[in-house]
């Protein structure tokens, strides 16, 4: 990371409430400074230099990925998100932000209510069919498409011309689930959560991306996360692990904890697969989204263990299957 944004960020910080702008665009409304939030982050690799106001807002130089990254190890958590146009007609984004891969990676930092401006209506082409099919499809207990009329409405056109278009979200309450897959042989387990909460926990992290430009800056941050063999029209460039590649290369590393993401592919395939991988590796855990991913896995969840409900991740948040 730049020293001279982290000091920068760091000089200026103040307590309270952050909006982050990610791909804002080099414009900065003066409208911006009325809204109620202490710290406001505009992010674009276009800006000239990284700058700060004297007041509130933080004008800075970055891929949207690096920032994440920064964020993380500020510990700044994100209470308002903004994504309206990151450049993907115009040649200039190389992945989109309201993605699972890209909300997935920023979820940590989400609190507990989260407002967030979008437009599912931008991600026309085919290739972002499941983005609009799932969007905001992420584990929070409750979602609710705010009014001109609502308490915390903002109207999104103040961050750009496709705010007529767009939707204010609040996202309350996060929730997660674990639970276990009955094995004989290791450890396996189903988890309605972000694979990168647990990026700490795991020897290696198998993960899907939405450009190869994306899967080089994570991987410039974090050595462990590989790119998942997955069922789809879109066949990457780069190499992918299937399940037999990832057992060799858990074995070559000695990796013993592993996550995983959907992959499209049969599951219980996959497990039998793992659980005659001699060691390595001896845990696995299968993170998801979307709620309705991993059904097959689910199925195979003794009933009373789902009746027991789940995993607290706070005094309020939690989630009953």
């Amino acid at each position: 990371m730049q020293k001279a944004i982290v000091n920068l960020i760091k000089t200026h910080l103040k307590k309270g409430k952050n909006l982050v702008y990610f791909a804002s665009g080099t414009y900065v409304n003066p409208e911006y400074k009325k809204l109620n939030y202490e710290n406001i982050f505009l992010l674009d690799y276009n800006f000239r230099k990284n700058s700060y106001d004297g007041e509130k807002i933080f004008c800075l130089k970055l891929d949207s990925i690096k920032a994440v990254e920064l964020f993380k190890i500020l510990k700044i958590k994100i209470h308002f998100f903004v994504a309206l146009n990151e450049g993907l007609y115009e040649g200039g984004g190389k992945y989109p932000i309201n993605s699972d891969f890209f909300l997935g990676l920023c979820f940590p930092l989400f609190t507990d209510k989260l407002l967030h401006i979008g437009c599912k209506e931008y991600y026309c082409e085919t290739q972002f069919a499941h983005l609009r099919k799932h969007f905001l499809d992420l584990p929070f207990q409750e979602k609710l498409v705010l009014t001109s009329e609502s308490e915390d409405y903002i109207p999104p056109s103040i961050f750009s011309s496709l705010g007529n278009r767009a939707t204010l979200t609040r996202l309350n309450e996060k929730i997660i689930s674990k639970q276990k897959i009955p094995s004989s042989f290791i450890d396996i387990y189903v988890e309605h959560n972000s694979i990168w909460n647990a990026k700490s926990e795991l020897d290696a992290i198998f993960s899907r991306f939405d450009s190869e430009f994306q899967k080089s800056i994570i991987q410039k941050y974090n050595n462990n996360v590989y790119p998942i063999k997955y069922r789809g029209s879109h066949k990457p460039r780069y190499k992918t692990y299937g399940i037999e590649e990832i057992i060799d290369l858990c074995q070559k590393n000695q990796y013993r904890k592993i996550g995983l993401i959907p992959n499209g592919m049969n599951y219980t395939n996959q497990i039998k697969l793992f659980e005659k991988s001699n060691g390595f590796p001896n845990e696995i855990h299968f993170y998801h989204l979307n709620k309705g991913d991993f059904k097959e896995l689910y199925k195979q969840i003794d009933s009373n263990q789902l009746k027991q409900g789940s995993i607290r991740l706070n005094e309020n948040t939690y989630l009953e299957y």
